[in-house]
């Protein structure tokens, strides 16, 4: 992914608003998978939260420490739902 990606990234969720998993049909308890490491796993526990290893967090500060960066990144850009990317999941839906 480019920074140019991620920036036109931030402008798209800006315009959509937080991403909520009800609104992408993925039902609290779900799985999802980490798109750098599929052996990393969190559970959807609700609408706008995770839990990673007993911790309950969002989808964009758990990417940004698995992927050790100090700055803001797209939660949704890191996930996915059933081999889908989220934010590819949300796009798609949107349209």
């Amino acid at each position: 992914i480019t920074d140019e990606e991620v920036a036109n990234e931030i402008k798209e969720t800006s315009r959509r608003g937080p991403f909520r998993f009800s609104e992408c049909g993925i039902p609290f308890g779900s799985i999802l998978t980490f798109v750098d490491n599929p052996s990393i796993t969190v559970t959807v526990v609700d609408d706008r939260h995770i839990q990673y290893n007993g911790e309950t967090t969002s989808l964009s500060a758990l990417a940004r420490r698995l992927k050790g960066l100090d700055h803001q990144i797209q939660g949704t850009l890191w996930f996915k739902y059933k081999d889908e990317v989220l934010n590819d999941l949300r796009t798609r839906l949107d349209k």
